[in-house]
C-alpha cells in the first residue's frame, strides 16, 4: 500500500513540474513591450508618430502584439499621430498572443500635445510652395516667386549663385522676378526660401540647373548610338544627330520610322511629310523623349537619289501574349525611364484577334490580342497589358476597326510602351488594304460596306460616285429614295436653290448569296441651324450657328447664339474662326462632350463658315444665388461670362507652369476656379494680348478680383478658362470682405453626433481670420469642443457661434449640431471579393448605382464611380482591392458612396493601400456631403518591407467621424499612384 501510495506523489509531483515548466510567453512577451517615441518625445509630451511593435522575442519565441487606440482620431492602432487644437490624452492597449493563449491588455498612458496654430499654417504653407518653372533640370529663362504667402506668411529668397541665378526685389503684388544668367557651363543653383510668421520661420530649398549657352555633347551619327543613351541630363537639352542613309519603311499621320542598319527609331515632326516608304534619305533633327523613346524631332530631310533601301528583319508573331512576355522579359516595359535607354522600334507580322473596348470611346480602344482570346486584360503600373495597343495617329486606323472581333494577320511597328496605358503601343504600317483576315462570306460584305462612305451634306451640284463592285468579287446595288435629287443610275447631285432636302441611299453589298444593307442619310443644299441648346445627341452631326466669341488659345474656340453656347475643337479649325471673332458663321460638327464641356469636333464644310457681321454678345454675370457647379451652370457653359470674388490660392503647376487662380464669393462661400495652360499661344499678337497673362500672373491670395472669361469645364466641373476676351480687374479686398468669405468658407466636420466625442472648432480661418466659439448648451464645450450625449435618447439642438474676425471686421455665424440617439447604429462592410478571372470596372456593366457590386444594399446605398478626365472608373480587381486611378493634377477617380433618406452615416473606416512604393507621396482626399471645404487628406506612406510584390502594398487603417448624407474618396496623388481600398466599414443608424 505505502509502495502504491508512493508512486502516487511521484506522478503528482511530476506532473506539477511540468505544469510549472509550461511557459506563458503572452505574459511574459506583454511585459517587454515598450513604445519607442520620436527624438524630443516622452509619453507626456507627443508630437510625432510613434512606433508601436508588432512582435517581441522571449527566449527565441516570437510573440505577437496587438494595439488598439482610445482615439484614433489622434493616434491611431497603427500610431499614427494627428495633432488636434488642443491637449489629447490617449490610452493604447497592448495585448500579447503567442499560439492560443492571449495576455491580459496593458495600457499606456500618451499625451499628444496641441498643434501650435501658427506652426501648422508655416509647415502648410512650406509644403505647397512651389517654383514656377517647366523643368527645374533645365531652366533657361527668367521666372518669378512669391514673397507673400495667406495668413501673413512672408517669404524671403536668398541664392547660392546670385551670379546665375539673382533674386530681385519684390513688387507692389510681393512677386520678385529670378534674373537667369546663363555662362559656358551648366550652373547648380540652390534657392532657399524662408517662410516667416511671428516669431516661427521654416525653410525650404530648390535646387535648378542652369544649362550651360554652348553645350558640346560626343557626335550621335547612328540610330545605335541614339538608342544607347542613357543620360538622364540629356532630356530637355538640344542634342542634334544626322542619320546617314537611313530608309523609311513604315509612316503614321504624324510620324514615320527609319532604319539606318544599326537600328529603328522614329522622326516625329519636322519634314517627316517629305519622307516617303521606301526610299532613302539623309536625316538632321534633334532629339526628344518621349514615352520610352527618342524620337528625331525637327527634322531636315534630303534624299539620298538612287541609294538602295535597306529594311529591319520583320519578326512573324502567332501569339501576341508570347511577344509581350518576350518584351517584358527583356524588360522593354521599364523604358519610361531614360536611365533604362530606348525600346527600339520593331517591325512584326503578327496574328490575332482585333479587339475594341466595350463603351470606350476614346482614341486608345483599339487592340490587337491573341486569336483565342475573348478581351483585353489591361494592365497596371509594372504590368503590361496582354494586347497591342494600335495608336490612333495609324494610317488607316478606321480600316482596323472594320475587323473588330475578326483574326486578322498585319504588319504592325511596336514603337514604345505607354505608361499611362500600360501596354505596347503600335503603328499599323500594312496599308488601305494590307489586312489578311479568316472571314466567311458574310464577314466578307460587312467590311466591304463598312468601307462604302457618301458625303453627309452637298451644298453645291455635282456628281457622286457609286461604286458597283469591291474586293474579293462583292457586288453592291445602290438605290435612291429621291432619284431626281441624287440619281444612283448616273451619280448626279440637282440643288435646289434655297431648299434642303434628306435623301436615303441604300447599298447592298453581295457575296455568294450573303448579304449587308448599309444606308446613308445625305442632305442636299444647306439645312437650317440647330439652336446650340438643342445640340444633345453625342456622335451626331450637328449643323448650327453663331457668333465666335473668344478661344483659349489652345484649339478650343467659342461660339455663342440666342439659347446657349458651344465649343468647337481642332487645331486645323482655329485659324478660320480665330479670324471670325465677332462673326455670325454657321458651319457643320460632331457633338462630341468632353470634361463636362459641350464641344463639336470634325468641323469639315468650312466653305460656308462666315455668314457675315455680328458683334460678340455682352458678359452674363455670375451671381452669389446661382450654384456654382455643373448642374446650376449647365446652361452657361461655353458663354462669356463675368465672376467676382476674392482670390484665396494661386498655384502654378511645378511641371508644366499651368496656373490655377481659386476664386471665392465672399456671400455665399462658393468657389471656382480660374485657369491657363501654359502652352496656349498667348504671345502678344492682337488676337492675345500679353497683358491678360500678365495681370493673372499678378494675382495673389486677398485680391478682389472682376474676371471676365469663358466659362468651361473641367472633369465635369465647372471652372473658367483664361481666353483671348479676358479682363481681369483687381483691387486689394477690404476687411469686411475678407471676414465674409471667411465666414462663408468657416464649416464644421459634422452636425450630428449619435455618441460622446470632439468636434473640431477651428480658431483661425480665411484670411488670417481669428474664430471665438461660444456654446448655448453644456452638452458642447466651446473651449475644448469635447461632446457629451444627453442623458435620455433623445435628440437636442446645440447652436454653436462663431465670432469672425479679419483686420477690424467682426462678423458671426452660427451652427446647429445635433447631439444624441435616435437610432441604433449597424455596420456594414464595402468589399470587393476578388479572386480568379474577377476583374471589371465599376461601371462596366452600366449600372447607375454600383451598391451590390462592393456588398452594399442598393435600397439604402447609392455607390458610384466617377473617372473624371481619366479613361477607366473605379477598378475591381482580382486581389479584391477597390482601385482608384491616378489622373494628372491630382484629379483622380473618385468613389461616392451616399445613404438613402431616412438614414445617416456615423462613421467610416478604410483599409487603404498603394501601389507604387517610389513615388514621394500617396495622398486620398475625402469629402463629405460634397463639401470641399472640410475634405481631410491622409498619406498612404512607403511601407519598409519592399521585397515582393504582395509585401510593399501593405494596408493602412484610417476612420474619419462623418455625420452625414454621403462621403466621396478621391485619388489625390501628384504623382502616378493608384490608391487601393480593401474594405469600407460605413456605421450608420436610422433617423
Amino acid at each position: 500500500m505505502k509502495k502504491i501510495l508512493f508512486m502516487i506523489f511521484v506522478f503528482i509531483g511530476f506532473a506539477f513540474l511540468v505544469s510549472c515548466n509550461k511557459t506563458d510567453y503572452a505574459k511574459l512577451g506583454i511585459e517587454e513591450v515598450a513604445i519607442t517615441y520620436a527624438t524630443g518625445d516622452n509619453s507626456s509630451s507627443v508630437t510625432k508618430d510613434l512606433k508601436l511593435p508588432t512582435n517581441v522575442t522571449v527566449e527565441g519565441k516570437e510573440v505577437s502584439i496587438a494595439w488598439k487606440s482610445s482615439n484614433t482620431a489622434v493616434v491611431s492602432n497603427s500610431g499614427k499621430v494627428t495633432r488636434a487644437t488642443e491637449n489629447k490624452n490617449v490610452t493604447l492597449e497592448a495585448v500579447a498572443t503567442y499560439g492560443k493563449k492571449e495576455s491580459q491588455p496593458r495600457n499606456f498612458a500618451v499625451v499628444v500635445l496641441a498643434l501650435d496654430p501658427s506652426a501648422g499654417l508655416l509647415q502648410d504653407a512650406k509644403n505647397s510652395l512651389i517654383l514656377s518653372v517647366a523643368d527645374p533640370g533645365n531652366v533657361v529663362s527668367d521666372f518669378t516667386v512669391y514673397t507673400q504667402l495667406p495668413n501673413n506668411i512672408s517669404v524671403s529668397w536668398s541664392s547660392s549663385e546670385p551670379g546665375s541665378a539673382n533674386v530681385g526685389e519684390p513688387n507692389a503684388s510681393n512677386i520678385a522676378t529670378v534674373a537667369i544668367n546663363r555662362s559656358d557651363a551648366d550652373v547648380t543653383v540652390v534657392l532657399t526660401a524662408t517662410l516667416t510668421l511671428g516669431n516661427l520661420t521654416e525653410t525650404k530649398t530648390f535646387t535648378i540647373l542652369i544649362p550651360a549657352t554652348t553645350v558640346l555633347f560626343p557626335a550621335i551619327s547612328t540610330i545605335a548610338e541614339i538608342l544607347a543613351i542613357t543620360d538622364v541630363a540629356l532630356d530637355g537639352k538640344v542634342v542634334s544627330t544626322t542619320i546617314k542613309n537611313a530608309t523609311v519603311f513604315a509612316k503614321g499621320d504624324d510620324a514615320a520610322f527609319i532604319y539606318d542598319g544599326t537600328g529603328v527609331t522614329e522622326v516625329y515632326g519636322g519634314q517627316f511629310t517629305n519622307l516617303a516608304v521606301g526610299k532613302v534619305y539623309d536625316v538632321k533633327g534633334t532629339l526628344e523623349w518621349y514615352f520610352g523613346l527618342w524620337e528625331i524631332c525637327d527634322s531636315i530631310v534630303t534624299e539620298v537619289v538612287g541609294a538602295a533601301p535597306a529594311y529591319p528583319t520583320k519578326e512573324v508573331v502567332t501569339s501576341v501574349e508570347a511577344k509581350i512576355d518576350a518584351l517584358n522579359a527583356a524588360n522593354e516595359h521599364k523604358h519610361a525611364d531614360i536611365i533604362n535607354g530606348s525600346l527600339q522600334p520593331q517591325i512584326i507580322t503578327v496574328t490575332g484577334k482585333v479587339y475594341l473596348i466595350p463603351a470606350d470611346a476614346t482614341n486608345y480602344n483599339t487592340w490587337i490580342i491573341d486569336s483565342t482570346a475573348t478581351a483585353l486584360v489591361q494592365g497596371a503600373a509594372e504590368v503590361p497589358a496582354r494586347g497591342f495597343m494600335i495608336y490612333y495617329h495609324t494610317l488607316d486606323f478606321a480600316y482596323i476597326k472594320t475587323f473588330a472581333g475578326k483574326q486578322v494577320t498585319l504588319d504592325l511597328v511596336v514603337y514604345t510602351y505607354r505608361t499611362n496605358n500600360f501596354g505596347y503601343a503600335a503603328y499599323y504600317v500594312g496599308g488601305p488594304s494590307g489586312i489578311t483576315a479568316i472571314l466567311t462570306d458574310q464577314d466578307i460584305v460587312e467590311i466591304e460596306a463598312a468601307k462604302l462612305s457618301q458625303p453627309r451634306t452637298v451644298l453645291e451640284s455635282g456628281t457622286l460616285a457609286f461604286p458597283t463592285t469591291g474586293a474579293d468579287g462583292t457586288s453592291i446595288a445602290w438605290s435612291s429614295d429621291k432619284e431626281g435629287t441624287i440619281s444612283v443610275a448616273t451619280g448626279a447631285v440637282t440643288v435646289a436653290p434655297g431648299e434642303s432636302t434628306e435623301v436615303i441611299l441604300t447599298a447592298v453589298v453581295t457575296l455568294n448569296g450573303a448579304t449587308f444593307t448599309r444606308t446613308f442619310h445625305v442632305v442636299v443644299g444647306e439645312p437650317d441651324a440647330t439652336p446650340l441648346n438643342a445640340v444633345t445627341t453625342t456622335s451626331k452631326y450637328y449643323w448650327v450657328e453663331g457668333i465666335v466669341t473668344g478661344h483659349n488659345g489652345l484649339d478650343t474656340i467659342f461660339v455663342e447664339d440666342a439659347t446657349g453656347a458651344i465649343a468647337v475643337y481642332g487645331a486645323s479649325f482655329l485659324a478660320p474662326f480665330v479670324a471670325l471673332l465677332g462673326h455670325n458663321v454657321k458651319f457643320e460638327g460632331k457633338y462630341s462632350p468632353y470634361g463636362g464641356l459641350p464641344e463639336l469636333v470634325d468641323i469639315t464644310l468650312s466653305q460656308v463658315l462666315d455668314k457675315g457681321e455680328a458683334s460678340i454678345p455682352a458678359y452674363l454675370a455670375i451671381v452669389s444665388s446661382t450654384v456654382w457647379d455643373v448642374a446650376g451652370l449647365v446652361d452657361h457653359i461655353g458663354r462669356l461670362v463675368q465672376v467676382e470674388g476674392i482670390v484665396t490660392a494661386v498655384d502654378v503647376n511645378a511641371t508644366y507652369g499651368n496656373i490655377t487662380v481659386t476664386i471665392i464669393d465672399p456671400v455665399s462661400g462658393q468657389s471656382i476656379n480660374l485657369y491657363w495652360d501654359a502652352r496656349a499661344l498667348f504671345g502678344g499678337t492682337a488676337e492675345t494680348p500679353a497683358s491678360i497673362v500678365t495681370a493673372l500672373k499678378g494675382l495673389a491670395a486677398g485680391d478682389y478680383v472682376t474676371v471676365t472669361s469663358h466659362l468651361a469645364a473641367s472633369g465635369n466641373k465647372p471652372r473658367l478658362v483664361l481666353s483671348n476676351a479676358a479682363v481681369i480687374v483687381e483691387r486689394a479686398a477690404t476687411d469686411a470682405e475678407k471676414a465674409q468669405a471667411a465666414k462663408a468658407a468657416l464649416v464644421l466636420s459634422s452636425s450630428k453626433f449619435s455618441a460622446a466625442g470632439t468636434i473640431a472648432l477651428p480658431t483661425t480661418g480665411l484670411f488670417g481670420a481669428t474664430v471665438v466659439w461660444s456654446s448655448d448648451n453644456a452638452l458642447i464645450d466651446a473651449a475644448t469642443g469635447a461632446v457629451v450625449l444627453p442623458v435620455e435618447n433623445v435628440i437636442i439642438v446645440v447652436i454653436l457661434s462663431a465670432s469672425i474676425t479679419v483686420g477690424e471686421e467682426t462678423i458671426i455665424k452660427t451652427f446647429e449640431i445635433r447631439v444624441g440617439q435616435d437610432g441604433a447604429s449597424q455596420t456594414v462592410v464595402a468589399k470587393w471579393p476578388g479572386g480568379s478571372g474577377n476583374t471589371t470596372n465599376m461601371h462596366t456593366n452600366g449600372d447607375a448605382n454600383a451598391a451590390s457590386l462592393i456588398g452594399l444594399d442598393p435600397a439604402v446605398f447609392t455607390v458610384v464611380s466617377d473617372k473624371g478626365g481619366g479613361g477607366n472608373h473605379v477598378g475591381l480587381n482580382q486581389k479584391g482591392h477597390m482601385a482608384l486611378y491616378y489622373l494628372s493634377g491630382g484629379k483622380g477617380v473618385i468613389l461616392s458612396i451616399t445613404i438613402a433618406e431616412g438614414y445617416e452615416i456615423d462613421s467610416i473606416t478604410l483599409l487603404a493601400a498603394r501601389n507604387n512604393t517610389t513615388a514621394p507621396n500617396a495622398i486620398f482626399t475625402l469629402t463629405i456631403d460634397g463639401n470641399e471645404e472640410t475634405k481631410e487628406e491622409s498619406e498612404i506612406t512607403v511601407a519598409a518591407s519592399t521585397t515582393s510584390l504582395a509585401d510593399p502594398y501593405v494596408t493602412q487603417e484610417f476612420s474619419f467621424v462623418i455625420g452625414g448624407k454621403s462621403f466621396a474618396l478621391q485619388n489625390t496623388c501628384l504623382a502616378n499612384t493608384q490608391i487601393w481600398f480593401t474594405q469600407i466599414s460605413i456605421v450608420f443608424h436610422a433617423l
